[in-house]
């Protein structure tokens, strides 16, 4: 699942929310959609990912860097 956020003062706040997407026996898998933002903020995606195997899950967050929007 994917996640657009924007930085607001301090706290990251989620705008819009893409997926969960599900795959099996994949390398990779993907997912895409653009949205139009409003300049003046930091704007980042934060990801959770999760790989299941019998009855075992696990699941890790991954972000990327905020990025400036003027």
């Amino acid at each position: 699942t994917l996640h657009l956020q924007r930085l607001t003062g301090n706290t990251w706040t989620t705008l819009y929310t893409l997926g969960p997407k599900t795959a099996k026996k994949a390398t990779y898998v993907s997912n895409s959609r653009n949205y139009t933002v409003t300049g003046g903020y930091y704007y980042r995606v934060y990801g959770t990912h999760s790989a299941k195997k019998g009855t075992t899950t696990e699941t890790t967050a991954s972000y990327t860097n905020g990025l400036w929007i003027d």
